[in-house]
């Protein structure tokens, strides 16, 4: 945990339960980016930032301007009548 944002590392094998997520609304964002890289270099791996609505506006913003490209992690589509959306990510845009 760094600052109220987990960062989740379970060997690679998905991006989901790789990444980096804020676990309370509005978790501050200084120092966050620099932590994960350093944590996911340590590992071997790219740093994935899962952005949800908890997420600060700022924390998009930082990685888009540092490189980091969006993917959605999952359909979109209902399932049983109710809405699936699934938070968008951002990895390093060498990694896909």
């Amino acid at each position: 945990l760094h600052q109220g944002w987990v960062l989740r590392a379970n060997g690679g094998f998905t991006k989901r339960a790789n990444a980096v997520s804020a676990l309370q609304a509005q978790a501050p964002w200084a120092g966050v980016q620099a932590t994960a890289e350093a944590h996911y270099a340590r590992l071997g791996q790219p740093a994935v930032f899962r952005i949800t609505p908890l997420a600060p506006a700022e924390a998009d913003a930082a990685l888009e301007r540092s490189g980091y490209r969006h993917f959605v992690l999952g359909d979109d589509g209902p399932i049983g009548g109710r809405s699936t959306r699934r938070p968008r990510a951002l990895c390093p845009r060498a990694h896909g």
